[in-house]
């Protein structure tokens, strides 16, 4: 099957593909399972932030067994793999981040209902790896064949402190031309976004010295004192052209019900754009 397939002659560009989805759609029908399979596979194995290892190790294979040239890791451990087009000196990059925000130490096993799958990490983002190795399938079972080189790659060390590291890396030391990039997320499957807002990711740490002197009067541990963090930070003026927000994501700190806390942590992200 072709990309025009169904679309009148007088069509043409990104109207014809839009004319084409549907379909295209009842195409890839077959390979549903084949998806469903490669996503309850990726998500069902454990990937914190840096701990991406086993992952990658079953996306690189995917890739392998898909017969994907140059299948390989760099140095931080992305997944890569080459799917020749006809011109090889331009190439489009498609990346979806293989890490999650679930620890390892939870119970990853993923339910396929009729109309949903739930599990840890499902839509952020096993479902973008799933279509990754997926993808040398659906184009071959569509009868395309691109002009480009797609660089398939499963990144690492995107999530919270790892700050997009595994894809900077890549980018800043890659030997291959990229016209063009593709990053794939599970949760925004269907939606195309060609640009971003700004965004700063902060993290604050708060430790009380083991000789502070608890008898002092008010002596407060690190939790009141992040406390008074927060206020501060939320009565910043925030600008409204552009919107900007501040997401306080995440606190922790203490032992206990009655022990002084010494430490806190407090995470959270500014936007703008």
């Amino acid at each position: 099957m072709k990309i025009e397939s169904g679309v009148k002659k007088k069509k043409s560009g990104m109207s014809a593909i839009i004319a084409s989805l549907r379909d295209i759609k009842k195409e890839l029908y077959p390979l549903r399972e084949i998806l469903l399979a490669n996503l309850v596979m990726i998500a069902e194995i454990p990937a914190p932030t840096f701990y991406e290892n086993e992952r990658i190790r079953f996306i690189k294979q995917r890739f392998t067994e898909a017969g994907l040239q140059n299948c390989s890791t760099d140095e931080m451990g992305n997944a890569l793999a080459i799917m020749q087009g006809r011109q090889s000196d331009k190439n489009i990059v498609v990346s979806a981040h293989t890490d999650t925000i679930f620890p390892a130490t939870i119970d990853h096993t993923i339910t396929v209902l009729a109309d949903s799958v739930r599990g840890p990490g499902v839509g952020t983002n096993a479902l973008g790896a799933a279509v990754i190795v997926t993808l040398p399938t659906i184009l071959q079972r569509l009868g395309i064949e691109l002009n480009s080189n797609l660089v398939l790659m499963g990144s690492t060390r995107s999530l919270g402190r790892g700050n997009l590291e595994g894809l900077r890396f890549f980018l800043s030391n890659t030997e291959i031309p990229i016209q063009a990039g593709l990053c794939l997320e599970g949760m925004q499957l269907g939606r195309l976004s060609h640009n971003s807002i700004g965004m700063l990711r902060c993290q604050i740490e708060c430790t009380v010295p083991e000789e502070y002197d608890w008898t002092r009067f008010n002596a407060a541990g690190a939790i009141i004192i992040m406390n008074e963090i927060i206020n501060k930070i939320l009565e910043i003026p925030l600008s409204r052209r552009p919107h900007a927000s501040i997401v306080v994501g995440s606190i922790e700190g203490g032992k206990s019900f009655d022990t002084i806390s010494t430490h806190a942590l407090l995470r959270l992200e500014i936007y703008s754009g």
